[in-house]
Formats: structure tokens, C-alpha cells, sequence
């Protein structure tokens, strides 16, 4: 039984205990009352009983010496009186036999009464002015209600005697018997509830101390003995420790084979610096057995050149005075002779007086930084021979390394190796390098003494070193490039001023010749000259590829974006190529799609006609030429098939570089500058689609570019 429930039990018997009492206690106080309200009751019986007989002995004596109306003024008087001690006497009374007594001497009191008014009335009338002459008759009216009430005063006296006698006292024989109950009942609880608490403390002791003796043997694991199968706080509380004694058991057995199975030698070191304990992890990493160093000094393993300073440090914490924790590193030299790089963790402990240390081998993480170091020594060595320049920085520009490169024009511009902020040799502004350089290239310039500046092209990327956002910026010398970039605007100037404008020239008067201008010519000449135009042409379209790509790669041309339908765009294009696909007998096929893009008019017609008239061009005589579209999402795919002979799919990563020409046996016969493709492929890239070339469905090749999809307009309702 639980305590609590015992508790409980304990609690109601003393509560029951009280209620009895209580109980005892209301009963007599009941049965008090009622012996005092009886007591009261008689002595008031007794007044008014003896108030009737007092006013019969006054009616027995009536004053007849007086008048008439004197004795019936006293008999008045008398009867009041005695009518107020007969009604008061009616509730007094529980007796039906004493209230009919009362009730009888009542009726017969007031029959005399009216026998006595009679007399006086009599007497009155006749005039007598005293009435000692009826005293006799007087006496022989009121004898018989005397003999009636002392007759009826002994009966009614009689019964009050008797209950008086008979006094109810709840069941008690007397009033002594009364006070010892009451003395009895308030004795009762005080000795029911010290026995009881007596009793419960008296067993909580006797289970206290048999807990106690199983602590005893808890203390040292040797309670063998199983707890009490009883269901209370006290044989709770005995399971309680018999389950902790078995999970500190298996504990210890768990943090034994931690320790033996723990990959860190794990061992405590007493004040005078020997080993006090070693786990088993010794074994499998020093190659020493655990009981072979205990017992040793620890200075015995450690190699000489690092044993002063181990013995010092560990002296230095056992002088503590209180907990610490402190980390050496030490090489020691175990049995096998093979020197190990270890890390002790040692704590100190004041209660213990003992150092209890963990020790870690990093001598594989020693081999590994070495690698590292001799990595990064490698990496260095190879960045400082790169021809471009690199340099680690910080988010504020600060440089953390720079390499050979970056010194090399550094010193061709008189500036200073030894900057330490990427603006003190880039011109840059005061805003982070992040915000100023990206992985897109830019150009900028190397700062030199007086003014001297190197013009460069940086780039920065984003790396980690460390858990530090850093940047690798790299500087390329970009001289030899403004210089090929100078010599290409000269040579286009060169183009454009002093080869169109004589070859447009030179067209002019060939025309005026092929016109008869300059007068007749004959057949032969009118060939020769026709041979020349088709010459002049070539130089010029020559001439013209140049400068478009020229303005294309400078940014020179911008398109103007509009939403146009294809349709129109192609059939103007194939209507522009028919001179040159009839000579050829070629037929251009178009299968039109009711799509709309946003590009820009012109260029795409320039697009579409380098990239027709070079399957045109490239088409057998009598072949065909098709021109499709296919909507693929947000872009429509436009597609050229000829019925060429087809590109090797070795050689399309090619056909679209400057001055690429297939060889003629297998593009056939054709001629052009080698610009026509490279010019659709930036206009396209312009317009933000994709190109290239696959292989046709009509046997030849298929050249194909993607513009952005636009909705067509609504139709009018």
C-alpha cells in the first residue's frame, strides 16, 4: 500500500474518530437542553399551581363584611387571576389526563363563580349592605371546588413529580455518567489521532531504515537483493535506487568499453607527473600496454627535444588551484620508435589532484598540412609564372597576395610591389571591388609614377579562403590588344575612305560603258566588261561584310526592335534572290506560319539574305530551296534546307568564324568573302536568338535562327 494511501486511511479513522465525538458531543448537549427546559417547565407548574391554590384560599375568604359590589369587584379580580395561571398551565402540560384535570377545575371554578354572582345579585336586590349572613352559603358554593382543586393539584402534582423523577438525560443513568461521556468524547480524538500518527510514524522509520541499509550496499553495487514487491512511495522509491545501482553498472561497463574502444588515449596523470591510468587505446596507438605505463613518468615517452618544455607545462597546470583546461602539443616516441605528433588535452582537477588528459594523434594531419603547404608552394610557383596577372584580395581591396605578373607591370609602369590596396595600383573607385568588378571583363588601367598608366582588362570571381569571402582578380596586359584594335580601325578607315569609294567609282563608269556612254562596244568587250562588274561587285560586298562586322563588334549597330510578321520579311528576301535562283533553276519553296516577331525589319532581311543565298548558291541547278517555321515556346525557329551536298558535322563548329570557306569539292562551286555567316550569327545574337546547322531534309544542309515569339495583333471585330 502507497504512503500516501496509508496517509489517507490514517486520516479518516481520526476524521471518523471526530465525528463520532461530534456526534457524541451534539447528543448530549440535546439531551442537556431538554433536562433544562423540563426543569424550567416544572418550577413554572409549580408557580401557577401554587398561584390557583393561592387564589382559592382568597376565594375561600371572601370579604363578606362588605357590600355587595366590594366582594364582587374581589371575585373578579380572583377570577382573572386564576384564569391567567390556568391558560398558562395549558402549554406546560404534556400530560391529556393533567389537562383535563385543569380544563375540569376550570369549568367548575367558573360555575361557582356564577353561583356566587347570583348571590350577590340577590343579595343586592334585596339591599343588604353586608353579607355575613350568607357566609354559610357562601362556604357551601365554594366547598366542592376546593375539594376539587386539592384533588386535582395532587393529580397534576403527582404526574410533574413523577417526570421530574424521570428526567430524560439521553440514556445516562445521571448527570456523572453525562460528564464522563463528555470528558470521554474529547479525549477520544487527541488519543486516536497520537496512535494513529504513532503507528504511521513508526512504520515510515522502520522502511526508512531498511532504505537506508540498501543505500549502504548501493554505495558500493553489492545489493543483490531485489526491492520489495509493495506498491507505496517507500518501496517505489527502494526500486528507484535498485534500478539506478543497475543502469550505473551498465554505465560503467559502457564507459569502459568507450574508453577501450575510443580511438585517443585517454589517461590520468597524479601530481608527480605519472601515469595514474591509460585506456587501451594505448595498445593500438603507441603500441604500449596500458599497464606497462602506469605507474611511469611521462616524460619517459616524450622525445627529448620537446621534454622540457611537456614536463613544464604539465607542471605548470598541476600547481592550479582550481579547474583548467590547457592544450600542448608533444611528439612522443613510442615502442615501435616511430615518432608520433600528438595533442594533449589536459584538465586539471583540485578535488582529484589529479591531470585527466585526452591525446589525440595528428600525425596524419601533420602529413596532410605538409602536403598542403607543399601544394599552395606549387601553386604559388605556377601563379607567379603565369603572363597574367593575379591578385587576392579582400572585400575592401586589401591584397592578400599578388604574383609575378602583377609585379612585372607593376615595374614596367615605376609603380609599387608592395601595395597593399588593390586602388593604390587599379584605377578604381572607393566603391567595394565587388561592385566594381565582376566575372565580365573590363577595362581599366595600371597606375604608374607620373601619371604613367598601363592600360589592362581585370575580372574578378568570388572565392571562399578560410570562411572570408574573397576575390581573385585577374589583370591582363591588353597593349598588343589597343594596338591591333588601332591598326583594325585604320584598316577599316583604310576600307572605307580609299577602296569603296574608287570601287564605287570604277561601277559607275563600267556602267556608263556597258550603257554605250562612252560609245559602242563590241561582244567580246561587252563580256569583258560584263567579267569586270561581277569583279567590282565582289570587291565591294567584300568591302561591305567588313565594315558591318566591323560595327557589329565594336557595338557600332544597334537594332531597332518592332513587332513584324515573318511572312512579309521572307517573301520580300525570296523576292529579292529570284534573279539569281531562276539563273540557277532552283526553286524556293516557303511555308508560311501566321507568326510575329520582335526583331528589326532590316536586319533580318539582311539575315535572311545571306543565309538563302548561300543555299542558293550551293544547291545543284534544278534542286529546291525550303524555308520553314516552327514555334518552340516563346521563340519561332526559322529553318532554311538546301539540297547541297551538305556540311561533315566535324566542320559546323567552323562555318560560322571570319574568313571560314569549306573546301570546293564539298560546298561545290561558290563564291563569297566568308563574312556571311558570321555576320547572321552576331545580328541574330543581337536580336537575343540562337543559330546554327543541321542536316536537311531535302539531303543538303539546314540552317536554322530563333527569334524571340510575339502575339499578332487582334483581329477587328
Amino acid at each position: 500500500m502507497k504512503t500516501r494511501t496509508r496517509l489517507f486511511l490514517y486520516t479518516l479513522v481520526i476524521v471518523v474518530v471526530q465525528a463520532v465525538s461530534i456526534c457524541l458531543v451534539l447528543r448530549v448537549s440535546d439531551s442537556c437542553d431538554r433536562h433544562l427546559q423540563k426543569e424550567s417547565n416544572s418550577r413554572s407548574v409549580a408557580q401557577h399551581l401554587g398561584g390557583i391554590l393561592f387564589e382559592m384560599s382568597q376565594l375561600r375568604e371572601l370579604p363578606t363584611s362588605l357590600g355587595p359590589s366590594a366582594v364582587l369587584s374581589s371575585l373578579n379580580d380572583i377570577s382573572i387571576r386564576l384564569d391567567g395561571h390556568i391558560q398558562a398551565l395549558n402549554p406546560l402540560l404534556p400530560d391529556r389526563n393533567e389537562l383535563d384535570a385543569l380544563e375540569e377545575m376550570q369549568s367548575e371554578f367558573r360555575r361557582v363563580t356564577v353561583k356566587l354572582k347570583q348571590l350577590l345579585a340577590r343579595e343586592a336586590s334585596a339591599g343588604s349592605k353586608v353579607l355575613d349572613n350568607c357566609r354559610d352559603e357562601v362556604q357551601e358554593i365554594v366547598s366542592p371546588l376546593n375539594s376539587l382543586v386539592i384533588g386535582k393539584y395532587s393529580f397534576i402534582v403527582k404526574g410533574v413529580s413523577q417526570r421530574e423523577r424521570g428526567k430524560d438525560l439521553g440514556g445516562f443513568d445521571s448527570v456523572g455518567d453525562l460528564r464522563s461521556v463528555i470528558l470521554f468524547v474529547f479525549m477520544l480524538p487527541t488519543v486516536c489521532s497520537l496512535g494513529v500518527l504513532f503507528a504511521f510514524f513508526y512504520e515510515t522509520k522502520c522502511r526508512i531504515d531498511s532504505l537506508a541499509g540498501k543505500i549502504q550496499k548501493f554505495r558500493s553495487f553489492l545489493d543483490a537483493q531485489n526491492p520489495s514487491g509493495e506498491d507505496n512511495e517507500i518501496a517505489e522509491l527502494e526500486r528507484l535506487f535498485f534500478n539506478s545501482a543497475n543502469e550505473l553498472r551498465k554505465r560503467a561497463a559502457l564507459t569502459e568499453e568507450m574508453l577501450d574502444n575510443s580511438s585517443d588515449v585517454i589517461c590520468s596523470i597524479n601530481s608527480s607527473l605519472e601515469f595514474c591510468f591509460v585506456s587501451s587505446a594505448a595498445i593500438s596507438v603507441w603500441g604500449m600496454r596500458p599497464k606497462d605505463l602506469v605507474q611511469c613518468q611521462i616524460a619517459d615517452i616524450v622525445v627529448e627535444e620537446d621534454r622540457g618544455m611537456f614536463v613544464g607545462k604539465m607542471t605548470e597546470i598541476s600547481s592550479y588551484t582550481q579547474t583548467c583546461i590547457s592544450r600542448i602539443e608533444a611528439r612522443i616516441k613510442p615502442a615501435n620508435g616511430v615518432e608520433r605528433y600528438t595533442v594533449w588535452q589536459c584538465r586539471w582537477s583540485p578535488s582529484q589532484q589529479s591531470i585527466f588528459a585526452v591525446v589525440h594523434d595528428i600525425s596524419e594531419r601533420r602529413r596532410l598540412e605538409e602536403e598542403i603547404r607543399a601544394s599552395e608552394r606549387r601553386i604559388r610557383e605556377l601563379l607567379d609564372v603565369l603572363p597574367v596577372g593575379v591578385v587576392l584580395s579582400d572585400d575592401r581591396g586589401s591584397v592578400e597576395y599578388i604574383n609575378g605578373a602583377i609585379e612585372k607591370m607593376m615595374a614596367s609602369t615605376g609603380g609599387r610591389a608592395g601595395s597593399r590596396n588593390v586602388q593604390d595600383f587599379l584605377e578604381l573607385s572607393q566603391a567595394s571591388i565587388s561592385q566594381q568588378i565582376s566575372d565580365i571583363p573590363m577595362e581599366t588601367s595600371l597606375k604608374g609614377v607620373n601619371d604613367e598608366r598601363l592600360p589592362v582588362e581585370v575580372s574578378a570571381h568570388s572565392v571562399n579562403v578560410n570562411k572570408k569571402n574573397c576575390w581573385i582578380i585577374l589583370v591582363n596586359d591588353i597593349r598588343d590588344r589597343i594596338e591591333v584594335r588601332r591598326i583594325r580601325q585604320n584598316f577599316v578607315a583604310i576600307v572605307s575612305h580609299d577602296l569603296r569609294t574608287p570601287l564605287t567609282a570604277i561601277m559607275s563608269h563600267l556602267d556608263l560603258m556597258a550603257s554605250g556612254v562612252y560609245g559602242e562596244i563590241n561582244e567580246k568587250g561587252l563580256e569583258r566588261l560584263s567579267t569586270a562588274c561581277r569583279s567590282v561587285e565582289r570587291l565591294l560586298s567584300l568591302v561591305n561584310d567588313l565594315l558591318d562586322l566591323e560595327k557589329l563588334e565594336s557595338g557600332g549597330i544597334e537594332v531597332e526592335c518592332q513587332k513584324i510578321a515573318i511572312e512579309d520579311v521572307v517573301l520580300d528576301t525570296v523576292s529579292s534572290l529570284h534573279e539569281l535562283s531562276s539563273s540557277k533553276s532552283i526553286t524556293v519553296k516557303y511555308q508560311p506560319v501566321d507568326t510575329y516577331v520582335f526583331a528589326d525589319r532590316s536586319r533580318l532581311g539582311q539575315i535572311l539574305q545571306n543565309l538563302l543565298s548561300n543555299a542558293i548558291k550551293f544547291s545543284p541547278s534544278g534542286s529546291k530551296v525550303l524555308i520553314s517555321e516552327e514555334i518552340c515556346g516563346d521563340f519561332v525557329k526559322i529553318k532554311i534546307d538546301d539540297s547541297g551536298p551538305g556540311i561533315p558535322e566535324n566542320k559546323r563548329f567552323v562555318v560560322f568564324e571570319k574568313f571560314q570557306q569549306l573546301e570546293k569539292s564539298v560546298r561545290r562551286r561558290g563564291h563569297g568573302s566568308g563574312l556571311g555567316l558570321t555576320i547572321a550569327k552576331e545580328l541574330v545574337e543581337k536580336h537575343g536568338g540562337n543559330i546554327g546547322v543541321t542536316d536537311s531534309v531535302l539531303g543538303g544542309c539546314c540552317f536554322w535562327f530563333t527569334l524571340r515569339r510575339q502575339a499578332p495583333p487582334s483581329l477587328p471585330v
